[in-house]
């Protein structure tokens, strides 16, 4: 298994570095973190002749990020590797035969109709446990905050993570409730379509039912992540007012992806409406209090509070339909409204960016 890499310092004189370790302001919009493998690009600094010199990079890829100096996808915002100019980046572990394409984790199956993401890693899987289909969201920076607030906002760094294309159902739950002998409150619709969100279900409950389906509830960083995208959009499907075609209110309850509109850059659906959705997260005013930054001033897979019991974040309910929304409900009740979707990260242990998974299956998916 690869560890996650750290970076090297630079390995030029800061005499012959350029006045700035920027890209040019006409290299297009900067994105403060790739799409490949490694989730960074190499990024060489220019010599005297205007020739890329490779020692002169500003940090090294290492393990599974080796051969892909000349695959970079996304320019690296240099300002992110701070004044120390050390900059952690992540490295996947070396996929079965050299290439990840077609692999997937134990316990799902990759779906080759969706293609590949960053890394040749699937766009899309299915879990075999409950048979939801997840989607990859890659390593980025999220802005926690309404863009609308007028205040800085802090930025978030997010590892690569799959989440749930849609909220668990109630045909879903019902299944985890005849194969378990968990003894927790059903579902207050139990008795609704199969496809409808399951709804009014306590915190706890969310939990085991994760625990079950071999994924876990996200962080509000990773739900905001796969809300808003790698641009920051105000809605999950960009910056646009809403058109959904037909008459939708906040809070109405309909069967999972009903609404075409109302899905992300990354292909997860009900992220603006539908029900509200448990984060594994104790709530506070503050979702990043008592989180340190790192020395670019990045905060990194934030999961304090995360324990049983006491109030929980719930995003995603009240009026309108940013993923800023955002409230704190006991973790004992059931809410009404109320649902939750999974997510899985390509870790060992599952936390947010833990060490990366040390086996892959080849899947060949269906």
């Amino acid at each position: 298994m690869n560890a996650p890499a750290n970076a090297a310092t630079a390995g030029a004189s800061s005499s012959s570095r350029p006045r700035t370790g920027r890209p040019s302001p006409k290299s297009g919009p900067l994105r403060a973190l790739p799409e490949g493998v490694a989730r960074y690009e190499f990024l060489p600094l220019v010599g005297p002749e205007g020739e890329p010199r490779a020692e002169q990079a500003n940090f090294v890829l290492t393990g599974a990020a080796r051969g892909l100096e000349d695959a970079a996808t996304v320019t690296v915002l240099s300002e992110a590797a701070g004044p120390s100019g050390r900059f952690a980046i992540e490295s996947l572990p070396e996929p079965p035969g050299g290439d990840w394409t077609g692999a997937a984790p134990k316990g799902f199956a990759a779906l080759p109709s969706a293609g590949v993401g960053p890394g040749g890693l699937p766009r899309r899987m299915r879990a075999e446990q409950d048979g939801m289909t997840v989607c990859l969201v890659p390593a980025g920076i999220v802005r926690l905050g309404s863009p609308e607030a007028g205040e800085e906002r802090p930025r978030v760094f997010v590892s690569a993570f799959y989440m749930d294309r849609h909220e668990v159902t109630v045909g879903q739950y019902r299944a985890f409730m005849e194969a378990t002998s968990e003894r927790t409150p059903p579902p207050t619709n139990i008795d609704a379509d199969a496809d409808l969100p399951a709804l009014g279900l306590p915190w706890r409950s969310a939990f085991l039912y994760a625990q079950w389906a071999g994924r876990a509830l996200p962080t509000e960083a990773e739900w905001v992540r796969a809300a808003r995208g790698d641009d920051d959009f105000r809605y999950p499907w960009g910056n646009a007012q809403p058109v959904f075609g037909s008459s939708r209110d906040s809070g109405q309850i309909d069967p999972v992806m009903s609404f075409r509109m109302d899905r992300s850059p990354f292909g997860v659906f009900d992220l603006a409406g539908n029900a509200g959705e448990w984060a594994v997260q104790s709530f506070a005013d503050d979702p990043l209090r008592g989180e340190r930054t790192d020395d670019s001033g990045l905060y990194r897979n934030p999961d304090r509070g995360s324990g049983a019991g006491g109030m929980k974040t719930v995003l995603g309910l009240g009026d309108g339909w940013t993923p800023d929304r955002r409230v704190g409900r006991d973790s004992q009740d059931g809410v009404e409204r109320v649902g939750f979707r999974c997510v899985f990260r390509l870790t060992v242990d599952g936390t947010p960016g833990g060490d990366p998974l040390p086996l892959v299956t080849e899947g060949a998916g269906t």
